[in-house]
């Protein structure tokens, strides 16, 4: 959020100083603006008054558009926009992505916590367990309380 706010203020800055530099370079061709009444009492703005009438300068001066000025806003405004769009769709892709891996986390932890839960079932309602080697006969006799503790260290681990 602090990155946002240090970008959120240059851009303005940067903005203001393009517009005065803009300005001050044309003020070699400005021209000043003159007010007056008509006879009708309406008033009129103009760079070039009738030469009848009581002038008024009105202190503003304009200067001809600087094409390649606004031409270079217009286009510094597109990348800024084309850089947001292209910051908000690189946040959604991160979002949809951390969302993904957060699914299959807790898909995989959910199955740990099932298989770690069937074996205490299982521990609990037995009163002896064995290991069986490849042949299917039984190897060693197992210490029943140990496994039953062991098992449920993982469904304490796995099953919060």
């Amino acid at each position: 959020m602090e990155n946002m706010n240090v970008i959120g203020y240059k851009r303005p800055v940067i903005g203001t100083l393009l517009a005065t530099i803009i300005l001050l370079g044309g003020m070699a061709n400005a021209q000043t603006i003159y007010e007056w009444r008509g006879d009708d009492g309406e008033r009129s703005y103009s760079d070039t008054p009738p030469e009848d009438v009581e002038l008024e300068s009105t202190g503003i001066e304009i200067s001809p558009t600087n094409k390649a000025a606004v031409n270079a806003r217009e286009s510094a405004k597109r990348e800024a926009v084309a850089e947001q769009a292209e910051v908000a769709q690189l946040n959604n892709a991160k979002a949809a992505n951390d969302n993904e891996i957060a699914a299959k986390e807790k898909e995989q932890s959910d199955a740990n916590c099932a298989q770690a839960s069937k074996k205490l079932r299982d521990y609990e309602n037995n009163r002896r367990i064995y290991r069986t080697g490849p042949d299917g006969e039984i190897t060693e006799w197992l210490d029943i309380d140990e496994e039953r503790s062991k098992a449920q260290k993982e469904v304490d681990t796995y099953c919060q």
